[in-house]
């Protein structure tokens, strides 16, 4: 199934966390680790952003927008191929429902609070609010292109590469993984000083992780609009470890 769909007012923030504070994953997918200050860590990435959707066939109405937020996990799979595991989708309560149907993707409920539609980025800060029993609240404001705390990965254009060049997006579905291919253009990333005032919904999101604290941001830009295609198919009939948390 191929489904077309709008990103507006994309904001990604991302982190290096050490790889023993991760869930394991299930074969072939393995973590994309960095060496540094004397152990192996891992990029999570956080994503907001509000999705138009332009074409679902058979459900929904066109032109469907809603907030969303996805947490992924830094992987390669087994063709070698740099690519996201999708830990945890939130999605307003009311299109849940279709989601899981269309997608077959579990996700959970979550209130959202984002910045008009179209705000861009300037010198006065926006804000990002996301609740879900635990909140993650962050707001940013025009950067300067520095990343942060966490193994580095160039300059600040190679950071955002490494995180956009992730074209299969992997989850865990009911009877092992399934994949999702991503297709997108190139499109404007704007880079942005974040302050973070309530992480704590992201350590919920990974079950294992944040144990003695969230780490300090390592990155983070805004996209204004990213049109993208997914294409949903199975990836190998593989159940997951027990311990590995599935969207939802």
């Amino acid at each position: 199934m191929i489904l077309e769909t709008i990103g507006r007012d994309c904001l990604f923030l991302n982190w290096a966390l050490p790889v023993e504070a991760l869930p394991e994953l299930a074969p072939p997918l393995r973590y994309d680790r960095h060496s540094w200050q004397g152990g192996e860590h891992v990029f999570v990435s956080a994503a907001l952003f509000r999705q138009q959707v332009l074409d679902i066939p058979k459900v929904l109405f066109p032109r469907v927008s809603y907030p969303q937020l996805s947490v992924r996990l830094c992987t390669t799979d087994g063709d070698g191929v740099p690519s996201f595991f999708l830990c945890t989708v939130l999605l307003p309560a009311w299109v849940l429902p279709s989601v899981r149907l269309v997608a077959r993707q579990q996700a959970r409920k979550a209130s959202f609070s984002y910045p008009a539609q179209g705000a861009g980025v300037a010198a006065e800060p926006l804000r990002w609010c996301v609740r879900s029993g635990s909140k993650l609240d962050v707001t940013a404001r025009a950067g300067t292109g520095v990343t942060g705390t966490g193994p580095s990965l160039g300059s600040w254009k190679q950071a955002v590469t490494y995180f956009e060049r992730r074209k299969r997006w992997y989850f865990a579905a009911a009877d092992g993984l399934r994949r999702i291919e991503v297709s997108s253009r190139a499109v404007e990333s704007v880079p942005v000083t974040v302050e973070v005032a309530d992480d704590s919904l992201l350590a919920s999101c990974l079950e294992s992780a944040g144990e003695g604290g969230w780490p300090e941001l390592h990155s983070g830009w805004l996209s204004p609009e990213i049109p993208l295609v997914f294409e949903f198919g199975w990836a190998m009939d593989n159940r997951l470890p027990r311990h590995v948390p599935a969207p939802g």
